[in-house]
């Protein structure tokens, strides 16, 4: 199973092909695309973990490629690349939602590690998501009294102000406790002392 998705735009095709082939023999699962317009397609087909979209494209540069893709799904994590950086579109690329931005040509060995972290940030927000969601039913708990039980309670989602539910044989600690030395019970021995 492969790593993570990765999704490549580039006008020129001979560098998102390489990048695309270089990517699945490095274990990720990669699709390459020459425009913003087909990108945005497979997108709503089908998820990504990262966008790493070419800024200078005809048609939809990589930032409106990205802004449209965080529309789709605003946990895609997106990397700039471009021939042509200057500090303006850096800082503008940061702003709209880049997590990176990568002059080309790069090496391989100091891009590995920019997608690894894109990676791990993309798997952190769908984490956060995912525990959100969990969360979600109990805050409104926050709001209730402490110890007062409504006539409502089982609407209630379980630990908002409701007694916990006790299931048949749940009632008591079943645990074995040690017994004392000569075998009695603790309570027999101190009625007999």
């Amino acid at each position: 199973m492969a790593e993570a998705k990765i999704l490549v735009v580039d006008d020129e095709v001979k560098l998102k092909t390489a990048l695309v082939e270089t990517l699945i023999e490095h274990g990720y699962e990669a699709a390459g695309y020459t425009s913003g317009h087909e990108a945005l397609a497979a997108l709503r087909e089908q998820a990504f973990d990262v966008l790493i979209s070419d800024l200078m494209m005809p048609e939809m540069g990589g930032i409106a490629l990205l802004q449209a893709g965080l529309d789709i799904d605003p946990d895609l994590v997106g990397i700039i690349m471009t021939g042509q950086g200057t500090i303006q579109t850096a800082v503008e690329a940061m702003k709209l939602g880049a997590f990176d931005y990568v002059l080309k040509p790069f090496k391989l060995q100091t891009f590995l590690p920019i997608l690894t972290r894109a990676i791990q940030v993309r798997h952190l927000r769908l984490e956060n998501q995912r525990l959100h969601a969990l969360v979600e039913p109990f805050e409104h708990c926050r709001q209730l009294p402490r110890f007062h039980v409504p006539h409502s309670a089982g609407s209630l989602p379980r630990g908002c102000g409701q007694p916990p539910v006790r299931r048949e044989g749940q009632g008591r600690d079943r645990r074995r406790r040690p017994a004392p030395v000569g075998g009695r019970p603790f309570q027999v021995q101190e009625r007999l002392a």
